[in-house]
């Protein structure tokens, strides 16, 4: 199993989106979890990426480790990392698109929509063996949806 995590930027003067996500990526120590932390469509959000883990006391240990990193890196740029679903008052014709050829060409093919969809959630990647174990979990699972979406509401 493995973990995204898509994160705000928060100034800490006006709570507002910070765009300073490829500025905080060069203050992350040690330099080989940068690796992991990647930047996002817009400037003022950050996503962390675990490697894949068979146990979860181990990727939660790594996520803490992540955590850690980003949050010492923000502290030199005097920003805040926060997560929930949507900055409660973010403005999207402000954001800054990431300096990127992909997010560039994304910008360029769905116009203002790119900058309108700064959402901060988590994904969790299950890996199963085949097809037929893919079947079983999501049938499994299905039972917890009406939980999932609650969750996702919160």
């Amino acid at each position: 199993m493995g973990i995204e995590l898509e994160l705000q930027l928060v100034n800490r003067r006006n709570y507002n989106l910070a765009s300073d996500a490829v500025d905080l990526l060069t203050w992350i120590e040690p330099r080989e979890l940068q690796k992991q932390i990647k930047l996002e469509m817009t400037q003022g959000m950050i996503e962390l990426n675990s490697g894949i883990h068979t146990r979860v006391d181990e990727l939660i240990e790594e996520l803490k480790d992540l955590r850690g990193a980003l949050n010492n890196g923000a502290q030199y740029l005097n920003i805040d990392v926060s997560g929930g679903g949507a900055h409660p008052f973010q403005h999207w014709n402000e954001q800054r698109i990431t300096p990127s050829e992909r997010f560039y060409h994304l910008h360029e093919k769905y116009g203002y929509l790119a900058k309108t969809f700064t959402v901060f959630g988590q994904h969790i990647h299950i890996g199963v063996a085949n097809g037929d174990d893919a079947l079983y979990l999501t049938h499994a699972f299905s039972r917890f949806v009406p939980h999932f979406i609650a969750l996702s509401a919160a």
